[in-house]
């Protein structure tokens, strides 16, 4: 009964802290921030908590058993949703906080105005240049009847598999951000285009590549971030957004994505065979029993009951070393993730998530977990209220204050099941990928501005004389 007590009156009170900070902003990505930090923090310790009390097994989570390790209703796990509580309470409390009112929501300045084309050749570019990372991986998967997902994650994609994550999320995310502006009108608030019809199929047809291309991989997280991009950027860009069509194709989109989920483990000739229109119902579904909510939440309390000691801050060692490419510096100092498998004794040759306050707690202990959840409260407090500040006239900067609150809602399912190291691919994936592709676009489209701009227009003007002036002032008064 105290594990219910917990984790009843911790989601009472995120609740309340979130309801605090959605009337004080009136902001719809605090709320749906809140349900991911809840959804990866706390929601999978219900299905726990009520299995281990009716005596019951449940098979969404029953396999981290085998390769993690079991978890027991001992004073460990109480501890565990102690701090998760801790940590999600301690970010919501900051948020709350920090975050201002941001009164009248009126742009001071006129859109950025974006290049659909170069956006969309720019997305294009880069899925082909991830493919031919990947590419003979794929080949050697499907010559051996297995799923791209296990051949490319095994680590036979080569030394470029980082890179090709990002140039994933460099066709995802601008796409998502562009396919917003064409869908915000021909008024939008902050950032505009000359969209027509073609540009809109063209979005249509590279996003759908982009969804075959990431079904292929078993990609959903580049999926989940571009909807989630794309949905909260068109609420705040669209002067009059239409939310029974938001809703429909939002809930389309997650329908698909979870399909990701199963379609993972099937080789790459039988993917069309398995996808039928019938299972993107189930798959919608199936959502909220997907055992994502369970491998982050394991990791503290492995932790916890390993007695794991605190590294005392190698993970900002890591940080700091992660700005040289591995490429160039192979043995570059390892992030914490090692350092918890070996710790936990998690049989090797699977991947396993490691939630941001586990990060935090292997770092600096009980403290760590405080001061990771007011880090993360306080910068994505402060990314908001910079939206509602005066805006920047450098148009990098403007950009990046434009589309930064959004963005970093959209990176919270990766920084939630990472460490402090986690904040590097929030930087580079979440905000600075979008930031650049969009503001290289407003650059083509004032390089072409400029050259189609008439000749006369760059003439010297000859001032009048007093005498012509006067007599042009009587002209115009007739």
């Amino acid at each position: 009964m105290n594990y219910y007590i917990l984790l009843g009156a911790a989601t009472a009170v995120i609740g309340w802290l979130t309801w605090r900070i959605w009337r004080k902003t009136r902001e719809l990505s605090f709320v749906a921030g809140f349900l991911l930090i809840y959804y990866w923090t706390l929601y999978g310790g219900w299905s726990i908590v009520t299995d281990h009390l009716s005596g019951r097994a449940t098979a969404r989570y029953y396999y981290l058993y085998d390769k993690l390790f079991p978890i027991e209703l001992d004073q460990h796990y109480f501890l565990a949703l102690l701090l998760y509580a801790l940590f999600a309470i301690t970010v919501a409390l900051t948020a709350l906080l920090v975050v201002k009112d941001p009164g009248e929501a009126v742009p001071r300045t006129g859109p950025l105005v974006i290049s659909h084309a170069v956006v969309i050749g720019i997305c294009a570019v880069a899925a082909l240049l991830s493919y031919a990372i990947v590419r003979e991986s794929i080949q050697t998967s499907l010559a051996l009847g297995q799923s791209a997902y296990a051949s490319t994650r095994s680590g036979d994609a080569g030394p470029l598999f980082t890179l090709h994550q990002v140039l994933n999320r460099v066709a995802v995310l601008p796409l998502a951000l562009g396919l917003a502006v064409v869908a915000s009108g021909k008024s939008p608030k902050w950032i505009a285009g000359r969209g027509s019809r073609l540009h809109l199929v063209s979005y249509l047809v590279v996003l759908a590549g982009m969804y075959g291309y990431c079904v292929m991989l078993g990609n959903k997280n580049e999926l989940f971030a571009g909807l989630l991009t794309g949905t909260l950027f068109y609420l705040v860009n669209a002067r009059r957004p239409r939310i029974w069509l938001l809703t429909s194709g939002c809930a389309l989109s997650l329908a698909m994505i979870g399909v990701v989920d199963w379609l993972r483990g099937v080789p790459i000739d039988s993917v069309l065979e398995e996808l039928t229109w019938s299972e993107l119902g189930t798959a919608l579904i199936n959502v909220g029993s997907s055992n994502e909510a369970f491998g982050s939440h394991f990791s503290l309390y492995g932790v916890l009951r390993f007695e794991v000691p605190p590294t005392y801050g190698s993970s900002l060692i890591s940080l700091a070393a992660s700005i040289v490419p591995r490429l160039f510096w192979p043995d570059r100092p390892p992030d914490i993730y090692p350092y918890y498998a070996d710790s936990v004794q998690a049989v090797s040759g699977q991947g396993y998530t490691l939630h941001h306050a586990t990060g935090w707690y292997l770092n600096f202990g009980v403290a760590g977990v405080v001061l990771g959840a007011v880090t993360w409260g306080w910068v994505w407090a402060s990314l908001f209220n910079r939206f509602y500040r005066p805006h920047s006239v450098q148009v990098t900067r403007r950009f990046f204050t434009i589309l930064a609150p959004w963005v970093f809602v959209a990176g919270i399912p990766s920084l939630i099941r990472s460490g402090i190291e986690g904040y590097k691919g929030l930087a580079v994936d979440s905000l600075l990928v979008p930031t650049l592709t969009l503001a290289l676009t407003h650059g083509a489209v004032a390089s072409l501005t400029r050259i189609a701009r008439p000749a006369s227009a760059g003439r010297r003007r000859i001032p009048l004389g007093p005498a012509a002036a006067a007599g042009r002032a009587l002209g115009s008064g007739s």
